[in-house]
C-alpha cells in the first residue's frame, strides 16, 4: 500500500462500515468521490496521496460495482501509467491494473 490513506481522506470516506451491504449507496457514493479525489491528487502531482487513494477504491471493488467508479479507476490507471518512474506509482499500479482486470470491465463505459 501506498503511503497512509486516511491522512489523505475526507472523514465522511474514511469510516464507512465496512460490512454495508453491495451496492449500499453510502459505499457506491465513497467510492466514486475517492477516484475523483485519486484523479486529481494525480494531476496535481501528489502521486503517493493518489495511489494512497487509488488503493482505498480499489479495495472496495470487491464490495462495490459501480461501472462509473471503474470508468474513473481506468483513467487513473492510464494517468499513472505515464509515471512509473516514481516508486508510489510503482508499487501501487500493478495492484490497481490487477484489480481492474478481475473485477471491472475491460472497456471503460462510454469510451
Amino acid at each position: 500500500m501506498c503511503g497512509r490513506p486516511a491522512a489523505y481522506l475526507p472523514r465522511h470516506l474514511g469510516h464507512l462500515p465496512g460490512k454495508a451491504p453491495c451496492g449500499d449507496p453510502s459505499q457506491r457514493r465513497a467510492m466514486f468521490e475517492g477516484a475523483w479525489l485519486a484523479l486529481g491528487r494525480s494531476a496535481r502531482g501528489d502521486l503517493e496521496a493518489a495511489c494512497a487513494l487509488g488503493q482505498v477504491v480499489t479495495d472496495r471493488l470487491d464490495v462495490v460495482g459501480s461501472p462509473r467508479s471503474a470508468a474513473l479507476l481506468h483513467q487513473l490507471a492510464a494517468d499513472l501509467r505515464r509515471r512509473q518512474r516514481n516508486t508510489h506509482v510503482r508499487s501501487f499500479l500493478p495492484t490497481l491494473e490487477n484489480a481492474l482486470t478481475q473485477h471491472a470491465p475491460s472497456a471503460p463505459p462510454g469510451r
